[in-house]
């Protein structure tokens, strides 16, 4: 199975969008994933204007060069890839906040577990499909955007299982004003 590593620290977003949810609503949910979104598109832009200096090139710095080219190598993304990216975690996170909360409105309160579980997932799907959509559209043929997306979904659907008792943990501890 391939799929990136960036789909092991994604996945645990909705971790934390879920334990915010449990301990202090929808709202700060709703204004975490907004404020996350902002500092995404944020960095993005600041380090897309970073691209733009050039390495010094005084006393044959050449590794001031292969620093800059390493930099542009990883950082440099397609118009695509970034739209992708944010589009569809701000839907996805959205949606896993609504759904969180409508699970939980269904059960009254109840079956943590089921909540935090059935929301990722959905919402995973979700990000996963929008995110297959934009990037992956036109660039390789369905069967392999479809083997690519099965993949992250399996990565995915085990992590949301693998945190359920981190969120029963996480949901026990005090919080105190400072």
């Amino acid at each position: 199975m391939e799929t990136s590593l960036g789909v092991i620290f994604y996945s645990s977003i909705f971790f934390a969008t879920d334990l915010m949810s449990e301990k202090f609503g929808k709202k700060a949910a709703d204004n975490a994933v907004m404020m996350g979104f902002s500092v995404s598109a944020i960095i993005l832009i600041m380090l897309s204007i970073s691209l733009l200096f050039l390495p010094s090139t005084q006393n044959q710095q050449t590794f001031s060069t292969e620093v800059h080219e390493s930099f542009v190598r990883i950082l440099d993304f397609t118009p695509r890839f970034i739209f992708g990216s944010l589009f569809a975690y701000l839907i996805s996170q959205r949606f896993d906040v609504w759904c969180f909360h409508k699970i939980k409105a269904w059960t009254n309160g109840r079956h943590l577990w089921l909540r935090n579980n059935l929301s990722t997932m959905a919402s995973q799907t979700v990000d996963t499909t929008l995110y297959a959509l934009v990037v992956w559209w036109g660039v390789v043929d369905l069967e392999q955007a479809i083997s690519l997306g099965l993949a992250k979904m399996v990565f995915k659907i085990a992590i949301a299982a693998f945190d359920t008792p981190f969120i029963y943990w996480a949901r026990s501890w005090s919080v105190k004003n400072s």
